[in-house]
C-alpha cells in the first residue's frame, strides 16, 4: 500500500467521510491558537506539491495557492463529484477551500497519532480512536480482538513512520 492510499484509508478510518483521491497534504508547521489552528501545508496530488495551504489561526479563511491553473481546476472538478460535508451540523459542499483544510486537518491528526503509537496501540472504530495503554503487538491485538471481535481496525502499521 502507497503512502497515497494510506492517506485515504486513514481518512476513512477517522470517520471524515471524504474519498481523498489522489489528494493528499503534508504540514510544515502549525500552532494551536484561541481559534483554531495556524498552520503552513502542502497540497499533493498524486504525490506532488500542487499548492501551499495556509491559515492564520484566527478563525478566518484557509488560503490555497496553486502553482497551475490546471491543478486547481481539477480540484474545483474533483470536489464536484463529492457529497457535501457533514462535519458541523449542516451540509457544507466541498470547495477548494474547505478540502485542502480537511487534508490538513488529517495530516495534523495523523501526525499526532503516530507519536501515540510509538507506545500504544491505536484503534478505529466509528470514526473514533481509541488507545491501548500496552505497546502495539500481536499478543496486545489478539488480547483486544477476543474482547472485542471485529470492532477495531488498528492504526499502528498505518502510521508507522515513513507510511504517510
Amino acid at each position: 500500500m502507497d503512502k497515497q492510499e494510506k492517506f485515504r484509508k486513514l481518512t476513512a478510518l477517522l470517520g471524515k467521510g471524504l474519498d481523498s483521491g489522489e489528494w493528499t497534504a503534508t504540514v510544515q508547521g502549525s500552532l494551536a491558537t484561541d481559534d483554531g489552528y495556524a498552520y503552513n501545508a502542502t497540497l499533493l496530488r498524486a504525490g506532488r506539491k500542487v499548492a501551499s495551504v495556509t491559515n492564520g489561526g484566527t478563525g478566518g479563511p484557509t488560503d490555497v495557492r496553486f502553482q497551475s491553473p490546471s491543478d486547481e481546476e481539477a480540484l474545483k472538478a474533483y470536489c464536484a463529484t463529492l457529497p457535501p460535508d457533514k462535519s458541523y451540523d449542516m451540509e457544507l459542499p466541498y470547495d477548494v477551500e474547505l478540502f485542502a483544510a480537511t487534508l490538513v486537518e488529517i495530516a495534523m491528526e495523523a501526525a499526532s497519532l503516530r507519536r501515540r503509537a510509538k507506545k500504544s496501540t491505536l484503534a478505529a472504530c466509528g470514526g473514533e480512536v481509541s488507545v491501548f495503554s500496552a505497546p502495539y503487538s500481536p499478543e496486545t491485538v489478539a488480547r483486544i480482538e477476543a474482547r472485542n471481535p471485529g470492532k477495531f481496525t488498528f492504526l499502528n502499521e498505518l502510521l508507522s513512520a515513513g507510511a504517510m
